[in-house]
This record gives C-alpha cells, sequence and structure tokens, in this order.
C-alpha cells in the first residue's frame, strides 16, 4: 500500500483557522473600552454607533451610542479565543453572526 502524502496527513488533521464574526457581551457602558482593548490585541472589531442629540439645561450635544447596548462584534478564530475571554470588560460569547459584508445597511 502507498503511503499517503504528508501534506495531506496535516490537511486532514488540521482543523480549519477560520476567523468568523462573533457578538461578545460586554459589561455595561464597556462597548468602547473594550473594543479598545479589543483592537490593541490586533483584533478587527466593529461598534455601529448612532447619533443622538442630548439636551441640558445650557446646551444641547449630539452623542455617539451604540446601536446594540451591551455589544460589540470580533472576528477571531474561536479556536484561539484566550486574549478574547482575558479582555476587561467582556462578559460572554454570543452565536457566529453574519459577515461583515452584509452589516452595510447599519453603518
Amino acid at each position: 500500500m502507498a503511503e499517503p502524502d504528508e501534506h495531506a496527513v496535516e490537511a486532514l488533521e488540521a482543523p480549519p483557522t477560520t476567523q468568523l464574526w462573533y457578538a461578545l457581551r460586554v459589561k455595561s457602558n464597556f462597548e468602547r473600552t473594550t473594543i479598545a482593548m479589543l483592537s490593541g490585541k490586533g483584533f478587527e472589531t466593529y461598534l455601529p454607533l448612532y447619533r443622538q442629540p442630548r439636551r441640558w439645561s445650557d446646551r444641547t450635544t449630539v452623542t455617539e451610542l451604540p446601536l446594540f447596548p451591551g455589544y460589540v462584534f470580533a472576528r477571531f478564530d474561536v479556536n484561539c479565543r484566550l486574549p478574547i475571554l482575558t479582555t476587561p470588560g467582556w462578559s460572554t460569547s454570543c452565536p457566529r453572526v453574519s459577515p461583515r459584508s452584509r452589516w452595510t445597511r447599519l453603518s
């Protein structure tokens, strides 16, 4: 019987290392902090924001608020998630989400 090719055996044993988008649940008001920390660690992140006017007694300003409060989106390999788990503000991860190319309607 012929010996299998070494590269073919490695390809069968190695799990796929595709990076998918995940929604990450974060602590209240930690969306921007978590995004900054994940970006600093080299992850591709996304935090959809919307503008809302806020009125105080002496002025009105426009603030940017998260579209999905308590959630941020990050793209990573689920097999190498330790840096995600050690990020301040992180709470839990959620199922895989759609590719970012479908998010253009949110921007």
